[in-house]
């Protein structure tokens, strides 16, 4: 379902951003292989947010410019955020050739529960978050859910070719045995365990080594010192 939203063309020299910013309009712009040279135009705010937040990147709006018999069938391709206001301040628009595939980038939302990870304490192993696919643009989604139900062991897997896509509306660009999902088992620690150890034969030596010095010790003190023995000699003299 197309969302319509209306906008008015923007001359630059005559409001500058701030002021319509101010008045509750963001600058925003038209480009694509239908235009011929880029639309500068200006949207409703508040219009604009409600249709993001529903449609998001990847619907269709018929944009209505003021002046303009016909509505322009575009996607919302980028938006600019104010940071610490959080509201849109730009946007651009991009105005596809009816009839023609282009291609998209479809975001991947897991749900369900695993028994791998439930019961068998598994880690969860995202290694797609999103496809590539070439469809017509009023086909397009903006994002699927893959349940991961299936995933019941850790030799589970879920793969591209899994997914649940018309192939008809969607001709997918990833290569089909790409996997998308799988658990692991979980980390087991290995436990470290440190055996004492006898103390080394030098340790022992050193120790045996002391108990020598301290016996030498013992027998030096029980001998006169040589410097001793003289002068008693001379007192003899005497």
């Amino acid at each position: 379902m197309a969302h319509t939203l209306k906008a008015k063309k923007r001359d630059l020299l005559k409001k500058k951003v701030a002021q319509l910013r101010s008045e509750g309009e963001i600058p925003a712009v038209i480009y694509g292989p239908e235009v011929k040279e880029n639309v500068i135009i200006t949207v409703s705010e508040i219009e604009f947010t409600k249709i993001y937040e529903q449609a998001g990147t990847n619907t269709v709006v018929d944009l209505t410019v003021e002046g303009e018999k016909e509505p322009r069938p575009v996607i919302i391709k980028a938006t600019d955020v104010e940071p610490v206001k959080d509201n849109f301040v730009h946007a651009d628009f991009y105005q596809f050739k009816v009839g023609v595939k282009i291609d998209v980038t479809i975001n991947i939302n897991l749900v369900g529960v695993s028994n791998a990870i439930k019961n068998l304490s598994g880690i969860l192993m995202q290694s797609l978050n999103s496809i590539d696919v070439k469809c017509f643009p009023r086909d397009m989604l903006s994002s699927m859910d893959v349940d991961i139900a299936t995933l019941e062991t850790f030799d589970d897997k879920i793969y591209v070719k899994d997914l649940e896509l018309d192939t008809e509306k969607f001709e997918i660009l990833n290569k089909l045995d790409e996997v998308i999902v799988s658990v692991s088992a979980p980390r087991v620690e290995e436990k470290i365990e440190v055996e004492e150890k006898p103390a080394e034969e030098g340790g022992e030596g050193a120790e045996g080594e002391e108990g020598v010095e301290g016996e030498e010790g013992k027998e030096g003190e029980g001998k006169p010192a040589e410097g001793g023995e003289k002068p008693a000699e001379g007192g003899d003299k005497k």
